[in-house]
């Protein structure tokens, strides 16, 4: 079912502080200095040259617009909408029953912490309230080397009340050539339930150069894709020097004294433009701006696409007691 979605445009000068320029400051957890959002910037001095000025306008349907002197105005995908105030940018969901909004601050370029607050609602019976927070670490590369949250949760159903909270860790490993290794994740619950993923990248005998340390779909989809936007854009930093051609993805699930596990795989699919940035990847197009333009229709600025909802892997998970039941609700 389609549902109408506005797209939050963003206004004030204070725009250019959080994303135009870098901080003096440097620190281990924001780790080397980010570029600019939405710009593209490899090792490359060449070909640097040959895409300077231009910005991700779009991915998939997430979509982003810039000033007229390349400063991010406005990102949006669906239900998600974006807003940047001072050092912190707000990015929620506008959804039938489900009111999610992480609040995130930025040191160089990159996202050091969020907090998030979020409402569920099913019906009269089924309420779900979460608050939690989550710190992001990069290496000297600016590459994101490892996340850690934390979330409290108080569900009621038919006049009952249930509580919980979990804690995660999710940790980022590279080889002396900035590619992308492996990922792994950890979640624990305060009921002793776990659950452990690990996600191996495997490359082909002819790596793909990734020039401009661009993020892909199916590097993003299994860490949190809530935010898959503000991979895109580079505000998680950089992202693996070569592309995978497949991932390995293995987890073990936890509860009560027993654990079950699981495995899979995905394949990668990408394509290149002639300056080395990806036109496609794993099933969603890039596209791509000079600074100064806009996306308008008949003189106007797009406002209210059309847009399907989708429940995807989230950073903070439902709650054990949700899970148990989530065969009764629609997620």
């Amino acid at each position: 079912m389609n549902k109408k979605f506005f797209i939050f445009l963003i206004t004030g000068m204070f725009v250019g502080e959080l994303l135009s320029s870098c901080s003096k400051d440097d620190d281990e957890d924001s780790g080397a200095a980010g570029e600019i959002a939405g710009a593209l910037v490899g090792d490359d001095i060449e070909a640097n040259v040959m895409v300077e000025g231009k910005r991700l306008s779009s991915v998939g349907a997430y979509d982003y617009e810039y000033d007229s002197n390349g400063v991010l105005r406005y990102f949006s995908y669906r239900d998600w909408v974006g807003e940047v105030k001072g050092t912190t940018i707000t990015w929620r969901n506008y959804n039938e029953g489900d009111d999610e909004t992480y609040t995130m601050n930025v040191k160089n370029n990159h996202i050091v912490s969020l907090s998030m607050k979020s409402s569920y609602r099913k019906n009269s019976y089924y309420s779900e309230n979460t608050t939690g927070s989550a710190s992001f670490a990069y290496n000297s590369k600016g590459q994101l080397a490892s996340i850690t949250t934390n979330s409290s949760t108080i569900a009621e159903n038919d006049g009952k009340s249930y509580k919980e909270s979990s804690s995660g860790k999710v940790t980022f490993n590279y080889s002396s050539d900035h590619r992308l290794l492996n990922y792994k994740t950890s979640y624990k619950w305060n009921d002793g339930s776990y659950e452990k993923e690990t996600f191996t990248c495997n490359y082909s005998n002819e790596p793909r150069v990734n020039m401009f340390y661009q993020y892909t779909p199916n590097m993003i989809h299994e860490i949190f894709s809530d935010m898959e936007a503000l991979f895109y854009i580079g505000l998680f930093g950089k992202s693996s020097a070569y592309i995978p051609s497949s991932y390995l993805y293995e987890w073990i699930e936890g509860e009560d004294g027993d654990e079950e596990k699981h495995s899979g795989n995905r394949t990668s699919k990408v394509a290149f433009n002639s300056n080395g940035t990806i036109k496609n990847a794993d099933g969603k197009n890039y596209y791509y701006t000079s600074v100064g333009t806009r996306v308008v229709v008949n003189g106007e600025v797009i406002s209210d696409p059309l847009i399907e909802t989708v429940g995807r892997i989230r950073l903070f998970p439902r709650s054990r007691w949700w899970k148990k039941r989530r065969s009764a609700f629609t997620y």
